[in-house]
């Protein structure tokens, strides 16, 4: 996976927020990525769900 799929991919990009590694993230070098922790002290479950949420928006989904 490309770095620039890491941010369409509304779990990985949630996981780069909050600071938790993956193989992929790993592999794509993002875990030096001045993101990489920035939401460190947010619920991952909260931040996937916002991300999710801005995924729809740039889709055109709606609740």
């Amino acid at each position: 996976m490309k770095r620039g799929g890491i941010f369409k991919n509304p779990r990985l990009l949630a996981r780069l927020l909050c600071g938790i590694t993956s193989p992929r993230l790993s592999r794509a070098k993002m875990t030096g990525h001045k993101l990489f922790g920035s939401l460190a002290q947010a619920p991952f479950a909260e931040v996937l769900r916002r991300v999710g949420q801005g995924a729809d928006e740039e889709r055109g989904v709606s609740e």
